[in-house]
């Protein structure tokens, strides 16, 4: 395999040098077992506010639930980000919200095509997915001590396994050319530091609002996972933290991320 091809944390750090919290400490490496996992290493470890991981490959790379996250080397970007918000707990799901607000928004600037957000946190190009983010966190008293924003973006991947093929892309094959890792890179960290100064300032209401313009679920019928059961559902709203607000029936769920999973519209 051409290493030529791999990132270096020189590279990204040279890449993110304007911003002020996002990627200021980098850590790259060809193999890891999950950049969530280094993350809280590092986290735990003191990692700085903004801190960023990147592998080439990953040997145990998380999705949501018990989902793999499948990702060839020197085609895509499977990342973590180290976030010190100073926040509630509960305000950890408007985090995640934030991360798909910013993949979307890096997206549309670079693709010029307005992807999807399917809630919480997918990010689908004609329908289909190109990035997936795995939001952990921990809490310490009444505060979050520390959050991690792992995201997998498929970047330049042509060819996908076949039970994945029908429900994911790429940036190239939406785009019909390739793209520079290191320049999507560089897009999606400025967006993510954007949003993330705002949450910061307390402005949450801006980011959900943003967030609810990329979402087409949003007043459409749905069915998901909820205690081991399939449901059916319309989904009407979000609120304030992010929580999705289901009619089922005639009862009104407020659901969050870590209840329900298997969300199809």
């Amino acid at each position: 395999m051409d290493t030529s091809i791999f990132l270096t944390a020189e590279n990204i750090h040279s890449q993110l040098s304007s911003n002020q919290v996002i990627g200021k400490k980098v850590f790259c490496y060809h193999t890891a077992s999950s950049t969530n996992e280094i993350g809280h290493k590092l986290a735990r470890s003191g990692a700085f506010d903004g801190t960023l991981i990147l592998a080439e490959t990953q040997t145990r790379g998380k999705g949501r639930g018990e989902h793999v996250w499948l990702s060839n080397p020197g085609e895509n970007l499977t990342f973590t980000i180290v976030l010190r918000p100073n926040c509630k707990p509960a305000q950890t799901t408007v985090l995640s919200l934030m991360g798909s607000l910013a993949i979307a928004d890096a997206i549309y600037k670079m693709h010029n095509k307005k992807p999807e957000i399917k809630w919480p946190n997918d990010v689908l190009l004609g329908g289909k997915k190109v990035c997936g983010l795995l939001l952990e966190s921990a809490i310490s008293g009444e505060q979050a001590d520390y959050v991690l924003l792992g995201i997998g973006l498929n970047v330049n991947q042509k060819v996908f396994p076949k039970e994945i093929e029908s429900v994911a892309t790429s940036l190239r094959l939406a785009a019909n050319r390739a793209f520079s890792r290191a320049a999507v890179l560089s897009e999606v960290a400025r967006h993510v530091e954007k949003r993330y100064l705002q949450f910061k300032a307390n402005n949450s209401q801006s980011i959900l609002e943003d967030w609810k313009a990329y979402c087409t679920m949003l007043g459409k019928k749905i069915t998901f996972l909820h205690n081991g059961m399939e449901r059916t559902g319309v989904a009407i709203d979000i609120d304030d933290y992010g929580y999705l607000r289901v009619r089922v029936g005639a009862t009104a769920l407020m659901l969050s991320h870590a209840e329900i999973s298997n969300v199809r519209f």
